[in-house]
């Protein structure tokens, strides 16, 4: 049976305790894609990822790698829409790319 319990703590901090421990206290306030990042599958694909690149992949880095495949399929998927709907796709998936090689190269300087 889960267990969740919310406490939100004075001079702006707010931390969400969970069963799996705590997540998302920052200074300035909730975090809302640490809260995401810190879920267990998320930090599932996380451990999946670092077996198959041979490296640490953070969960952060896995909602880059997430977010680059689903707008390669969008991108890809065959389906009859509008010329823009796919540049639109299109640009959402370079966006996504570029994102996540500046996250990669943040991850390796830490």
């Amino acid at each position: 049976m889960m267990n969740n319990n919310f406490s939100l703590r004075t001079s702006n901090d707010i931390v969400l305790r969970t069963s799996n421990g705590t997540f998302a206290s920052t200074d300035n306030g909730f975090d809302p894609v640490e809260l995401i990042a810190n879920t267990k599958p998320i930090r599932t694909l996380s451990e999946m990822y670092s077996g198959l690149m041979e490296e640490y992949i953070s969960p952060r880095f896995t909602l880059h790698l997430i977010n680059v495949q689903m707008a390669a399929f969008f991108t890809i998927m065959p389906a009859e829409v509008s010329l823009f709907i796919r540049i639109l796709c299109l640009l959402w998936f370079a966006t996504s790319l570029c994102l996540a090689k500046r996250a990669y190269q943040k991850q390796g300087e830490k």
